[in-house]
């Protein structure tokens, strides 16, 4: 019989018992994905998985497969999004701002600011780029979505 040892965060120490047939004159290759195929319902983020099979094992002892979390730099690059994030610039979309411009303009009585905005270019130039920034909003959101989440042991900085 063979022995699946399983130590994942969020798994704990496990481990599985199946027949020696499964491996035998199976390249390395094909064991892991066998292992990987047993292990998928069981085991989060199998996939990413450090897989260990020895390649002798004696005669007479059982086949021993590790299986432990692959290191990633998941997380490492946390500070570095985050001091980017504080020194970017503010930014205002310009549909926003100029909606603020024209609430403001209108309070103050100045009737024809949306038709001087309009034929100075400024509303198109705002929608425009507005548009444009809505695009990169969602093409960036359907990245996320898309995204398999990653079980974690820790908690993100912020939760």
């Amino acid at each position: 019989m063979a022995v699946i040892k399983v130590n994942l965060p969020g798994v704990g120490s496990k481990s599985f018992t199946v027949p020696d047939a499964y491996f035998t004159g199976k390249s390395r290759e094909q064991s892991e994905t066998i292992v990987r195929k047993a292990l998928a319902g069981k085991v989060p983020n199998i996939d990413n998985a450090v897989i260990d099979i020895p390649e002798k094992v004696e005669p007479g002892a059982p086949l021993v497969i590790g299986v432990t979390e692959q290191a990633t730099t998941k997380g490492s690059r946390q500070q570095v999004v985050l001091s980017r994030l504080l020194a970017a610039p503010p930014h205002t979309s310009p549909a926003v701002a100029l909606a603020t411009d024209a609430q403001r303009a209108e309070a103050e009585g100045d009737e024809d600011f949306i038709e001087r905005a309009e034929r100075q270019g400024t509303l198109e130039r705002a929608v425009v780029e507005s548009e444009r920034e809505m695009r990169e909003v969602h093409q960036a959101l359907g990245a996320l979505t898309k995204a398999i989440p990653q079980p974690s042991a820790h908690t993100p900085e912020g939760f």
